[in-house]
């Protein structure tokens, strides 16, 4: 009899529990942060504030998006048949300080949500991972378009979320470029800015493709590009740098490659009939490019490098080697 009332009460307590698990509501608050990041050297990441964001009752794993016109207008393609289509179940509202955070609400699952950017054409698309008994779900998506390399495969995946566009996204360069010119003369105890330099930005030439034929030349603003046919052709600057506060060459560079041109301008009669340059490639994006420049007097050569600067100062006698003797 004991056995008997044991198993019945053991079958009491188990429907009581699956009846407790059949109560869990299904009703899920999602709330959702997207953020970029504009340049690689960023610590922090930036609001994405131009982020639109549907959401689908559908198996992510069944659908996706095709195009960034499709990802704006919340549209999926089921996977395997581009002909089968749907429109998004939810449009989230922007909020928040800085515009770019976003809150859906879900009553069961599966669900989709989508990301789609209206300045650059990139999207995401993930599960939302809601659950019944779920209640609250706080979820960062960090777009990071500068991962993108020649050998990258998309999607880019990061978790459950997949990255789509980086490959079609050209970030503006915007970068000040700081250049601090130096010169150390024989007999100096050190260096000393050189305040008589002048700076020369040149557009579209990437590293090997430049090169300034003479210490006059620098000093007007001309160099010698080469072609897609290898023949070299004269040009001129565009646009020159300028000091700022005594201390430093000061340029603002919206190019990804530029050759930058530093010469010593002084009269012509000058014994320090010197310059320099440089390539410089800023896919990265850096807010501030500072490059330090030192002319080195105490051991003179016609050319010279120093860091990324090819060197030169014209009259400059060269030691020939010794003839060996017969």
């Amino acid at each position: 009899m004991k056995r008997i009332l044991f198993a019945i009460l053991a079958l009491v307590a188990l429907g009581a529990g699956v009846a407790s698990c059949e109560r869990l509501t299904f009703g899920c608050d999602y709330h959702l942060t997207v953020t970029w990041q504009e340049r690689k050297e960023q610590a922090d990441s930036l609001p994405l504030q131009t982020a639109r964001v549907y959401a689908f009752y559908a198996d992510p794993n069944q659908w996706e998006v095709t195009s960034i016109e499709n990802a704006r207008a919340g549209i999926i393609t089921a996977v395997g048949n581009p002909a089968r289509q749907r429109n998004y179940d939810m449009e989230a509202e922007p909020t928040g300080e800085y515009g770019n955070e976003f809150d859906l609400r879900f009553d069961s699952s599966p669900a989709m949500v989508l990301v789609a950017d209206e300045k650059y054409p990139m999207w995401a698309t993930g599960d939302a991972n809601v659950a019944a008994g779920l209640a609250n779900l706080y979820v960062k998506l960090k777009f990071r378009p500068l991962d993108w390399t020649t050998t990258s495969k998309e999607p880019i995946e990061k978790g459950s979320w997949k990255f789509y566009g980086y490959g079609n996204v050209h970030i503006p360069i915007d970068t000040e470029l700081e250049v601090v010119p130096s010169v150390w003369r024989t007999g100096a105890s050190t260096s000393e800015l050189l305040q008589t330099a002048d700076c020369y930005i040149f557009h579209g030439i990437a590293k090997g493709d430049g090169n300034v034929a003479s210490w006059e030349d620098a000093c007007r603003g001309i160099a010698q590009r080469k072609g897609e046919d290898d023949t070299w052709e004269t040009v001129t600057y565009d646009q020159k740098g300028y000091w700022s506060n005594n201390e430093l060459i000061d340029a603002h560079i919206d190019q990804q490659y530029v050759m930058v041109v530093v010469c010593n301008n002084v009269s012509v009669s000058s014994s320090e009939k010197m310059y320099a340059f440089c390539y410089l490639d800023l896919e990265s994006n850096p807010e501030v490019q500072e490059e330090k420049l030192l002319f080195d007097l105490r051991n003179p050569s016609s050319e010279m490098t120093y860091r990324i600067w090819t060197v030169r100062v014209e009259g400059v006698e060269e030691e020939q080697p010794e003839e060996p003797e017969e």
